[in-house]
């Protein structure tokens, strides 16, 4: 497992294993984004977390993909998503 990040710094990369898996937390200041890479009764598994950002602490999962291609979307990704339609992201 490997991890890249970019910043204002640059690049740095980071290596983890089937044992410790890997997780990163990128935070703004009130909303922030957890992911967890591990790997599982032989498949690895992504679980995707909406955070409360540096100033804040606790999460909500929303979503865990499996590499056999299943999705377990949460009941709360499912309120958040029935709340608002999504706008269209500019690029």
């Amino acid at each position: 497992m490997n991890a890249e990040e970019t910043a204002n710094r640059g690049a740095v990369t980071r290596t983890g294993s089937k044992k410790s898996g890997m997780d990163a937390h990128v935070r703004g200041f009130n909303i922030g984004a957890r992911t967890w890479m591990m790997h599982e009764k032989g498949q690895d598994i992504v679980r995707v977390y909406l955070t409360k950002g540096s100033r804040g602490s606790g999460s909500t999962e929303l979503l865990t993909i499996r590499e056999d291609g299943s999705v377990y979307a949460s009941e709360e990704l499912r309120k958040m998503l029935a709340k608002k339609k999504p706008k269209k992201m500019s690029a």
